[in-house]
């Protein structure tokens, strides 16, 4: 419950903005490495380690993906964030061309702004038309509400300047996003379905705020199987259960049934022929090792917290999970059901392989 009563607390905390005492924090602005020096008829190499930008007076300015490190004429500088790439692009903070170049572009009033927030995180995009105008036309986040559009206060994780049509790199970006997200709290928060039609509908818009839906984590569980022998068939079954589990949406109130999401267990809907324990001994059947799957989703109900409705253990010990930690079914007489009593939808993400099988069950805060 101490899981679910936190998410539930920080959830309405979701769409609040950090705010500083002194107006918007400086953030660093995140530009297209390649773009910016190609503008300025600067060459641009890659020696397999560094992105290399080599000024027309000999000066060399050196690069490395994922690092906070720099080299201008082979002196190493401290750059404000780690360089990034998104969809084969190298993102840089823009003061790392401020010695190279000898200036920082200036302010270009025009630039449409989104701020683009998930949980307590933001992020302030930039969208220019093309990808090489960003460095005179538009490479400047000002910081000024009223010429940017951003609310007074808001403190920004990083700017980014992204080409406004490029669909590639916005997945990327919200990968980057959802990453953050995640990094920041530790796994318990993730993007929601849906995030990356609302981040793309904004940034194809003048849209100036968006925020991404948030999911967050209540329970998960996560088994390891033996495959092998007459379990291979038995574990078949429970990955295809697990396909038809993935995604289920369980509304505030309602009950879930794992007979009516993933049976009956027939050919047409993908399941074999393997074993299941019936009366106390095991016999073939189609659909043997579907209650893999559910027991599995049974763990993370009860990591979660939910209300169970139905539960059913089967009449021989199992060897994957403790006793009584089981759930057995059986289409039309012995189901797993849960009740969502949360104020949120709660959704199932489930999958595996047949040595492995998790379930995740992430309560959407907005």
């Amino acid at each position: 419950m101490g899981t679910m009563v936190k998410c539930s607390l920080i959830g309405l905390m979701l769409l609040v903005f950090s705010l500083a005492a002194g107006g918007t924090a400086a953030a660093g602005i995140m530009m297209p490495f390649r773009a910016v020096l190609e503008r300025e008829g600067i060459r641009v190499g890659w020696d397999g380690q560094a992105a290399t930008g080599q000024h027309w007076d000999g000066r060399l300015l050196r690069v490395v993906p994922g690092s906070a490190v720099g080299f201008l004429d082979e002196r190493e500088i401290s750059l404000e964030a780690p360089v990034t790439v998104l969809a084969g692009m190298t993102y840089v903070p823009s003061t790392v061309f401020e010695d190279f170049l000898g200036t920082l572009p200036p302010p270009y009033p025009e630039l449409a702004f989104t701020l683009v927030q998930a949980g307590e995180r933001s992020w302030v995009v930039g969208r220019v038309a093309e990808a090489r105008g960003y460095w005179r036309e538009s490479a400047h986040y000002s910081g000024d509400p009223k010429a940017d559009g951003i609310p007074a206060g808001v403190l920004v994780d990083r700017v980014w300047l992204l080409p406004a049509n490029d669909e590639t790199v916005l997945d990327a970006f919200l990968a980057r996003v959802a990453a953050d997200l995640q990094e920041a709290t530790e796994n318990t928060y993730s993007l929601a379905p849906g995030a990356d039609q609302a981040l793309k509908t904004a940034l194809s818009g003048d849209v100036r705020l968006v925020s991404l839906p948030v999911q967050c984590r209540i329970g998960t569980c996560a088994v390891n199987f033996n495959a092998g022998g007459n379990n291979y068939n038995n574990m078949l079954n429970a990955v295809k259960a697990t396909e038809y589990l993935d995604g289920t949406v369980v509304e505030p109130g309602g009950i879930f049934s794992y007979n009516r999401t993933v049976g009956p267990w027939t050919a047409e809907r993908g399941y074999v022929v393997g074993y299941a324990i019936s009366e106390g001994r095991y016999v073939a059947a189609r659909g043997g090792g579907v209650c893999r799957a559910s027991t599995v989703l049974y763990g993370a109900v009860l990591d979660a917290g939910l209300e169970v409705v139905e539960r059913h253990g089967h009449s021989l010990p199992v060897g994957y999970v403790p006793v009584g930690r089981d759930a057995t079914v059986s289409y039309g007489w012995a189901d797993l059901r849960f009740r969502n009593h949360l104020p949120h939808p709660v959704r199932i993400e489930a999958g595996g392989t047949v040595h492995r099988l998790q379930v995740t069950l992430w309560e959407i805060i907005t």
